[in-house]
């Protein structure tokens, strides 16, 4: 009986799982009314100091769904575009600034019942450079900081028809989630807005098919503390990695 009532649950579960119909109007394919939303939001935490008795922010880490295709309704995409895939972009917007963080590259082939979400982490430099970076007792590029005042921000809800015409090339990096944390750096500093946008890809091309359209919510940084670790006074153990080698350019870029 048990096991009656756990299948009937997960029937209920995948039979509510909403899946977006490709539709075609005036010889134009589009996926109807298609939505993602940002959620389940949450800080990572990081001990600190010779003694790991301190406590900062290697920076915050949230969800976003991913707008379902069927397979069926994937290959109309392909056939006629060579659209492949979803991409999304997390975006960081302060004092009216705005600024990618990163692409997260996401194959509608791939999609299924199981496939849902995407975890990504917005971390502070430090945090963000390597795994590396992140075992260090004593945070590199001074950081100190704490989070403390940070919420998500519920917006009404979107759907959008997302209609599949040629676009621009996109250059820079494009992460595919995988088995490693999606990580992106967020500056030397967190404080600001945080959002995620999403497009129809060509990724074999490399290539935009639709604009660019807002997931629900967004995420708002408004203040962090400056944690003071008497330990790692003087300390950079960025200067002291591994067979003393210096480090290199890339690990300390911010992306």
């Amino acid at each position: 009986m048990k096991g009656f009532f756990f299948i009937l649950l997960i029937f209920s579960i995948q039979s509510c799982t909403k899946w977006h119909e490709v539709r075609e109007g005036n010889g134009i394919l589009y996926v109807h009314k298609a939505e993602s939303e940002l959620h389940t939001l949450s800080e990572t935490q990081w001990e600190v100091g010779k003694k790991r008795n301190k406590t900062v922010s290697k920076g915050l880490r949230f969800k976003f769904n991913i707008p379902k295709i069927s397979s069926n309704d994937s290959l109309k995409l392909t056939r006629k575009h060579g659209i492949d895939s979803w991409i999304f972009r997390v975006v960081k917007q302060t004092r009216g600034r705005k600024r990618v963080l990163g692409n997260i590259v996401y194959s509608l082939h791939n999609i299924s019942r199981s496939s849902n979400d995407i975890t990504v982490r917005v971390y502070y430099h430090a945090a963000a450079v390597s795994q590396i970076f992140r075992k260090f007792k004593c945070p590199a590029f001074g950081h100190r900081f704490k989070l403390n005042q940070y919420k998500m921000n519920n917006t009404s809800k979107k759907f959008y028809d997302v209609f599949a015409s040629r676009g621009k090339y996109l250059q820079g990096t494009f992460i595919r989630p995988s088995f490693s944390p999606v990580i992106f750096s967020g500056d030397l500093s967190l404080l600001g807005t945080y959002s995620v946008e999403f497009s129809l890809f060509n990724s074999k091309e490399k290539k935009l098919f639709s604009r660019w359209h807002k997931a629900n919510n967004t995420i708002n940084i408004i203040t962090e503390d400056r944690v003071s670790i008497p330990s790692c006074a003087g300390i950079k153990e960025e200067n002291d990695l591994k067979n003393n080698r210096p480090p290199r350019a890339e690990e300390f870029r911010i992306k």
